[in-house]
């Protein structure tokens, strides 16, 4: 794990501690910058309810087939599953956020609304897994995201500026725990969806390419829904 999450944060063409030659005092711990995504399924106790526990647990077990798929297409690190929700980490904002959006669709075509909360920050890489205040603010994000929405931080719109991304303003919000106001960003899916190299078939359009080995999530969800 903290081999990959290495292999992640030294693309942002920032070294860490294992790169450079060890300082005596120095402490066994570095801030990188990553793009923190957090994910969560809207009301997932009344689904729970209404499906029943063995129905349940089988889309539960479906969902995160999806996800995991989704985060191996776009180069993405699972950091961690809560409950039926993930912490993962991208070396760009622009991965994750595409990320985010195909894993709210994949929710749609099985019935559940996920949400999306995406934020650019350091976080601080120490042990088995990351810390810091960014990964504090992307849960503080997610929780201000509707069913089926990928909201994001100003530092990962603005680090996505020049791309084919388009977001609708927010506004200013408190994140509980956070200093100061934040300004949120909704990802607008529709264009974003049209203007990506991928179809909502997970396949490439014309001139786009698939990476080499890669099940696009919207392959695995048809298989799971015809199985």
């Amino acid at each position: 794990m903290k081999e990959a999450l290495g292999n992640i944060l030294r693309r942002h063409k920032l070294r860490t501690l294992a790169d450079k030659e060890p300082d005596r005092g120095r402490s066994a711990s570095s801030r990188q910058l990553a793009t923190v995504l957090y994910t969560d399924i809207v009301n997932s106790t009344g689904k729970a309810v209404e499906l029943g526990d063995r129905e349940w647990h089988s889309l539960l077990e479906k969902h995160r087939v999806l996800v995991r798929a989704r985060l191996f297409e776009f180069s993405g690190l699972e950091i961690d599953t809560l409950g039926d929700g993930f912490l993962a980490l991208f070396d760009t904002p622009s991965s994750g956020v595409l990320a985010a959006r195909v894993i709210t669709e994949d929710g749609q075509r099985l019935g559940i609304k996920v949400r999306a909360g995406l934020h650019t920050g350091e976080v601080t890489v120490s042990g088995q897994k990351p810390t810091g205040i960014g990964l504090h603010i992307g849960a503080r994000v997610v929780k201000l995201a509707m069913g089926g929405e990928v909201l994001v931080s100003s530092t990962v719109k603005d680090s996505v500026m020049g791309s084919d991304l388009k977001f609708t303003d927010r506004r200013t919000r408190i994140l509980e725990g956070i200093p100061g106001e934040w300004h949120l960003f909704s990802l607008d899916q529709a264009h974003s969806a049209a203007n990506n190299s991928y179809n909502l078939k997970g396949q490439p359009l014309e001139g786009g390419s698939s990476p080499s080995g890669v099940l696009p999530g919207a392959a695995v969800c048809t298989r799971i829904q015809e199985g």
